[in-house]
């Protein structure tokens, strides 16, 4: 693949036409899978949900990956049933989950309430997940997007997740959607051993363009900005 990008301090920057946007977010994400494959028995993963990387993921599941060895998290889960269009396992399994076969774990439990759900999530990642010194799970890989207002996973401006620093996986109440979210913590996402955020739109552009000039601190995204990350911007 052509290699579109620039760095900036930790930061590694493809700024993609958004006509191949897709393609090339799968390819460089399916690339990174190969490689840890090779490095791993177990390949484990954080998706995010949203409408940037399910087409991503619908191109990823033709990729011809060995996907027995992977594992996939959730970054975020919306407080629905698992019935609902705004679950975000539903949606990745619509275009994604069902057609690889590897193991993929959902949040969302009908014979459990939102404590219980939290508890068997935590669970499910300590099974599966190394900790390491840092005492938190160490992710392979995290698949991340951004909001209109700087938010990644579901840590929302002005919510209580953002402080979060023992706990990996909790619940987070979004006071402008007056809902909850579920979602992995601050520790976590700057202990993954690679990460990539895809964005599109000239409002994230300019948000991630204040982050690059060091003005971008109100965004709950610019907190990941002094590890190794990847951007996957369509322009």
């Amino acid at each position: 693949m052509n290699n579109n990008s620039i760095n900036i301090g930790k930061n590694t920057i493809y700024k993609i036409s958004t006509t191949s946007f897709n393609e090339f977010s799968a390819l460089l994400i399916e690339n990174n899978l190969e490689s840890l494959c090779k490095e791993k028995e177990v390949v484990n993963i954080a998706l995010s949900g949203g409408s940037t990387p399910l087409p991503i993921l619908n191109i990823l599941k033709d990729k011809k990956l060995n996907w027995r060895k992977f594992n996939f998290f959730l970054v975020d889960e919306r407080v629905v049933e698992s019935s609902s269009n705004d679950s975000n396992f539903k949606n990745i399994s619509h275009v994604f989950f069902q057609y690889i076969s590897s193991q993929s774990f959902p949040f969302l439990k009908e014979s459990m309430d939102l404590e219980k759900m939290i508890v068997n999530y935590r669970n499910e990642i300590k099974k599966h997940v190394v900790f390491d010194a840092s005492g938190f799970p160490k992710f392979d890989l995290i698949l991340l997007g951004m909001g209109s207002d700087g938010h990644t996973a579901s840590l929302f401006p002005e919510t209580s997740a953002l402080n979060e620093k023992e706990a990996f996986y909790v619940k987070n109440y979004v006071s402008e959607l007056n809902s909850y979210r579920v979602t992995l913590t601050y520790p976590v996402l700057l202990n993954s051993l690679r990460t990539f955020v895809f964005i599109k739109g000239e409002e994230k552009l300019s948000i991630f363009q204040e982050i690059m000039n060091g003005k971008g601190e109100k965004y709950p995204i610019s907190k990941l900005q002094n590890i190794n990350l990847n951007w996957i911007i369509g322009v």
